[in-house]
């Protein structure tokens, strides 16, 4: 029952002048979303269509939201995010098509998914020589596994790829793997890739 708040963040973040105006696409989901947001399978869980999804949004969805609005179709205006796996394969598939986005944001991603294979796969995939921004970001009540996993990201980035200045990673007090946290941290996301400041 709880939501993201990016309407209202939006609307009151270009009122005031603090964001650029931007269209913001919201993707439904199904049953089959762990399957559709994993890029591996998981032994456990098994999943790992995320290539298909990852076609579906650059081939089928973006191509119709670009002839449909008025966009800025490029590379440098172009985000992807999501949370938990929606943060997952929203890594996948911004470094995976770096040529269409220029920031990905990832609330807490399920970085544990098939034993953090995805941290290994940025490296092998250059995450270093990517041009955008990466948000990642964890609360401190979301699990033991969650934030150990998120925090090897954010350490092997800083010491693997210590050149890219574009990576950020968050931890928020007391936060929770529920919408309603996410939504808490929606203005400053916001302002991070669209702020106007």
């Amino acid at each position: 029952g709880v939501d993201w708040g990016i309407d209202e963040a939006m609307s009151e973040g270009v009122a005031k002048g603090d964001l650029r105006q931007a269209i913001v696409v919201a993707i439904g989901n199904t049953q089959d979303r762990m399957s559709e947001y994993t890029p591996f399978p998981d032994p456990k869980h098994k999943g790992g269509d995320g290539e298909n999804y990852a076609k579906f949004l650059v081939e089928e969805l973006k191509p119709l939201i670009d002839k449909k609005f008025r966009t800025r179709p490029g590379q440098v205006d172009t985000f992807i995010g999501g949370s938990s796996l929606g943060g997952l394969i929203s890594l996948y598939i911004g470094i995976s098509r770096r040529d269409i986005f220029g920031g990905i944001i990832a609330m807490s991603p399920s970085i544990w998914w098939a034993n953090g294979r995805i941290i290994d796969w940025l490296l092998q995939n250059q995450v270093g020589e990517f041009k955008g921004k990466i948000w990642v970001d964890m609360g401190t009540r979301e699990g033991e596994e969650a934030i150990a996993n998120t925090k090897r990201l954010a350490a092997t980035m800083a010491g693997q790829v210590p050149e890219f200045k574009g990576f950020v990673y968050k931890e928020f007090v007391g936060g929770t793997h529920s919408e309603g946290a996410w939504r808490k941290r929606m203005p400053l996301i916001l302002r991070h890739f669209i702020g106007n400041r």
